[in-house]
């Protein structure tokens, strides 16, 4: 696959997984599960258990593909990229386009659950300031890493913790991810099979730490841990078809991409408020 192809997966990922929080898909299974507990009353339980718990769950997967493809994608753009300040001030420039609509849509998404609306100011930023970061804490990376390795890590560092404290998407973890990228390009597929296991254990380990938490007061979020952990992974595991080749990207297709992640998230805002 090339990157082309890796970027359609991830758009069509993102945008299923951002669909899904405006229409749940547990809403549009509901008729049909009715329907069926009437014709199949002896099978009710079961019914219930198929239409809305697990088959759900399973397709939420497919939302968890787009992040970490996105995340290869942005390493390889950065490495193949003709101007590379252009590529960073590109993505920065999308990131404040985007946040607006970002807002609205997390909104949105309170509205359709009946939640009280996040104030504007509590929403994380979008996670094209993520990717921007990344990008630039890679760049200085480079350019340290002749003089020390270890001081070459620091703009690494600085990334995760302002990805913290600036509350963007992914926080520290998608820093963490996007770098191991970076650092594994090169490395035989068998072994980065094996590799990334306890990286994506070590990106989520926030989450680790809730599940354990949770389990010793007698409750559990297995089922939340294994998607954010297993999801991110299958994504993942799809860049390693990646073939080294760009694909043909026209300028209005590459446009296209950039403008779709505000252009639907608004959309998918104003259905939100509209639809409840």
């Amino acid at each position: 696959m090339n990157t082309k192809q890796l970027k359609i997966i991830a758009i069509l990922s993102m945008a299923y997984d951002h669909i899904t929080r405006i229409f749940p898909f547990e809403n549009l299974l509901l008729p049909l599960a009715i329907k069926l507990e009437m014709q199949y009353p002896q099978h009710a339980e079961t019914i219930v258990t198929v239409l809305l718990e697990i088959l759900p769950f399973v397709l939420k997967f497919i939302g968890r593909l787009a992040a970490p493809i996105f995340m290869f994608c942005i390493t390889i753009g950065y490495f193949y990229t003709s101007n590379l300040k252009k590529y960073i001030g590109r993505i920065f420039l999308f990131a404040i386009l985007a946040q607006v609509p970002y807002i609205l849509f997390n909104q949105a998404q309170d509205k359709m659950y009946g939640m009280e609306l996040t104030p504007f100011y509590e929403v994380s930023l979008n996670i094209l300031f993520t990717l921007g970061t990344a990008l630039l804490s890679l760049y200085f990376f480079e350019r340290l890493r002749v003089k020390n390795v270890v001081l070459a890590l620091s703009p690494v560092g600085l990334a995760a913790v302002l990805a913290h404290f600036l509350h963007m998407e992914g926080s520290e973890a998608y820093i963490l991810i996007i770098f191991m990228f970076y650092i594994l390009r090169n490395v035989p597929k068998p072994k980065k099979i094996i590799i990334w296991i306890p990286i994506l254990l070590l990106a989520h380990w926030r989450l680790i730490l809730f599940t354990i938490e949770d389990f010793s007061n007698g409750s559990t979020n297995s089922m939340n841990l294994l998607l954010n952990t297993l999801g991110p992974y299958l994504g993942v595991f799809i860049t390693f078809f990646y073939n080294g080749e760009k694909g043909k990207i026209s300028k209005a297709l590459q446009y296209g991409m950039y403008w779709f992640y505000p252009v639907h998230l608004l959309l998918l805002a104003v259905i939100g408020f509209l639809y409840y």
